[in-house]
């Protein structure tokens, strides 16, 4: 996947989040042949990276922000993919139940591990369950 240098809203190269979230259908990825392929993000079911590379240029209070409200579940895909994390619900307090979460407009959500953040294509979702 092409991340760029320098992101357009912050210090630093572009993190995996913001390639996912933003308004373009296709994202650019170079196979392991070398060969440069453009892919639908519609048809991603997730993508996962390393936390560090999510994380990295950060100031502490993004990183603290990002793990705030955070609520530990389980998670399986129509594909039988199973993940097990935290979600990060940021939403204003009459809202802010993992149902209201899961019912946002964005294509992805992040769910976090100890070592990575998965994204995950809520089309894709079958089963969350809460595991508080």
């Amino acid at each position: 996947m092409f991340l760029h240098p320098r992101a357009a809203s912050h210090a630093g190269q572009e993190r995996p989040s913001e390639l996912l979230l933003n308004d373009e259908p296709f994202l650019t990825v170079i196979a392991g042949d070398g060969s440069v392929r453009f892919i639908n993000k519609a048809a991603i079911a997730y993508m996962t990276v390393a936390l560090e590379l999510e994380m990295s240029g950060r100031s502490d209070s993004e990183a603290r922000l990002a793990m705030d409200g955070c609520t530990p579940i389980d998670l399986t895909l129509d594909d039988g993919s199973t993940f097990v994390g935290e979600v990060s619900i940021l939403l204003p307090q009459a809202n802010s139940r993992l149902q209201d979460f899961l019912n946002t407009s964005d294509r992805f959500f992040e769910v976090r591990d100890a070592r990575a953040v998965h994204f995950v294509n809520r089309d894709r979702v079958v089963m969350v369950k809460a595991t508080e």
